[in-house]
């Protein structure tokens, strides 16, 4: 991420108001891909990264979908870098499984604040198909294929 400013304020009440990006993945089975709640295979993960003496930290929002192995994060030149490694729990990905060539949803969004009191974020840029809503409504994701 790009950042002139890193600021990490709202680690454990909200952390989408701080510096953070927030992860959504949908691996429900295809005919429920209309569905805009977040159910059982529709997971929602945020991330901050660490900063001023604090480790970098992630956090299932709602229903887990594995198991956190690692998050770690890196000041840059430009802002920071951050990791996610999750195991996933295969009983809550529905038929075929994680399988060549199966479509799965998913979304991102990157939330910027400069306030070191934690007012709240100064911006949120986002990557999916089409909603402003994406953590409340899941149907807005990007399709992608999984690859071997």
């Amino acid at each position: 991420m790009s950042d002139d400013k890193v600021a990490t304020n709202h680690r454990g009440g909200d952390p989408a108001k701080s510096d953070s990006v927030q992860l959504f993945v949908d691996v429900r089975a295809p005919w429920k891909l209309f569905m805009k709640e977040y159910t059982l295979g529709a997971f929602k993960v945020v991330m901050v990264p660490g900063a001023d003496g604090a480790e970098a930290t992630a956090k299932f929002e709602g229903q887990p979908f594995g198991s956190i192995a690692k998050v770690a994060s890196k000041k840059t030149d430009r802002g920071y870098t951050i990791e996610l490694q999750v195991h996933f729990r295969s009983n809550l990905i529905e038929e075929p499984g994680w399988v060549e060539n199966r479509e799965i949803r998913v979304g991102a969004l990157v939330n910027d604040s400069d306030d070191p009191n934690g007012a709240d974020r100064k911006c949120a840029v986002g990557v999916w198909r089409t909603a402003l809503d994406v953590d409340k409504n899941c149907a807005s994701l990007t399709t992608m294929m999984l690859e071997k």
